[in-house]
């Protein structure tokens, strides 16, 4: 097939790759055509059902080789089934994908760093000190 596809599905195939610690025919031919290049697996990496005790990945998002969009993967709200509901976003512009602000070490005040840093650690004198002393201090 020379056509972009994507699959979502709630196949429940149990296979190691999905975070499951037993496969079952499903799971062990989905890992196979995933192997051989014919299908790859994009998705979800969060768990989609809850049980009583831990959650699974029994929904899944497959496609094949011929995609050329820009995908991007949520949790959808929560409802009243026991699956968490997939938002597949596919677009051919690329997709803003909201990311939390980080520092920028090359705008970073060094000689404020290294000030601040010599003068808030001090470096106790464990010379002669006893096992709670130096818990104490590896815990500060």
């Amino acid at each position: 097939m020379n056509r972009p596809v994507n699959m979502l599905a709630d196949i429940n195939a149990n296979h190691q790759f999905l975070g499951y610690t037993s496969s079952n025919t499903k799971g062990r031919q989905i890992n196979t055509l995933i192997q051989h290049r014919t299908l790859q697996h994009i998705g979800p990496h969060f768990p989609t059902s809850y049980t009583r005790n831990r959650g699974t990945t029994p929904d899944i998002i497959l496609t094949n080789f011929k995609i050329h969009h820009n995908t991007y993967i949520t949790q959808g709200p929560i409802t009243t089934s026991d699956h968490i509901p997939i938002i597949l976003d596919i677009s051919t512009a690329p997709i803003v994908i909201p990311a939390f602000p980080r520092p920028i070490l090359s705008k970073a005040n060094w000689e404020k760093v290294t000030h601040d840093l010599q003068t808030s650690i001090t470096q106790p004198d464990l010379q002669h000190a006893s096992l709670e002393e130096i818990d104490t201090a590896i815990d500060k």
